[in-house]
Order: C-alpha cells, then sequence, then structure tokens
C-alpha cells in the first residue's frame, strides 16, 4: 500500500509540473510515448495481432477528437527488434485526462458486452504483454 501512495504522490508531481511547464508555454503540446513489447502467444500470428491493433486504432484512437495526432514506430534494426512504440499528440494535460475517459466510453460503445471487451483485450495483450509510458512536452521553438 505504501508502494502504490508513493507511486500515486509521484505521478501527480510529474503531471503537476508538466501541467506547469505547458501552461508557460501555451503552444506546447503533450505527447504521450507507449512502447510495446511484441510477443507472439501460443496459436498467434502476425495477421491476427494486427487486425486487432487496426480494429483498436479505428474505433478508439482515431475516433477521439482530443488526440490531434497518433503515430507508430516499429524498432528495424539492432539487437531487439520486439519493440513498437506509439506515440499521441495533445493540445494540453486536461486534454490528454479528457481522452482517457473519451477512450474508455469508445470501447464500451464498440464492445457494449463486457465478455466481448475483456476478450478483446485478453487477446490484444497476449501480443503486447508488457509497455511502458511516458509523457512529454514538446517546445514548438525546436520543430522544423
Amino acid at each position: 500500500m505504501k508502494r502504490f501512495l508513493a507511486f500515486v504522490v509521484v505521478s501527480m508531481g510529474m503531471l503537476c509540473t508538466i501541467n506547469w511547464h505547458a501552461s508557460a508555454q501555451p503552444d506546447t503540446h503533450i505527447y504521450t510515448a507507449t512502447t510495446f513489447k511484441i510477443a507472439m502467444p501460443d496459436g498467434g500470428s502476425m495477421a491476427e495481432r494486427d487486425s486487432l491493433l487496426a480494429e483498436y486504432l479505428e474505433w478508439v484512437v482515431k475516433k477521439n477528437d482530443e488526440v490531434l495526432s497518433s503515430k507508430n514506430y516499429r524498432h528495424s534494426w539492432g539487437s531487439n527488434s520486439s519493440d513498437w512504440l506509439f506515440i499521441s499528440e495533445f493540445r494540453s494535460v486536461a486534454d490528454l485526462a479528457a481522452s482517457e475517459k473519451i477512450d474508455d466510453e469508445l470501447m464500451k460503445k464498440h464492445w457494449p458486452d463486457e465478455k466481448k471487451r475483456r476478450e478483446f483485450n485478453r487477446r490484444f495483450f497476449s501480443y503486447f504483454p508488457n509497455h511502458s509510458d511516458e509523457i512529454y512536452s514538446g517546445d514548438p521553438k525546436f520543430d522544423k
């Protein structure tokens, strides 16, 4: 319980710092970077993985108006090709927070049956069992 509480306190502090930094620079956007580690479950296929990912992107990410842009990048060269990076852009920390609620609503709308929604999540995360999440702010004066 203490570790969870410490995590919550540190996370809130980081969000406040990001929010302060972003509010000090009104043109600054917020970016989330989620790095998934790709796995191939027993009986799985790249076709099923890609189909699940396409379905989620089509019915959730692309329908969420708080997401300004969404990009994905696969690791191409080097010793570990299991990384798949997803970057989403938001106008502000408030929009990022609002997008999480919208994502949940869109998931429930596309998969109204909770059993089917859980089954989708189970299958999806069998291909992406581990991930990390980071939040960044961008400074437009350094953009091309």
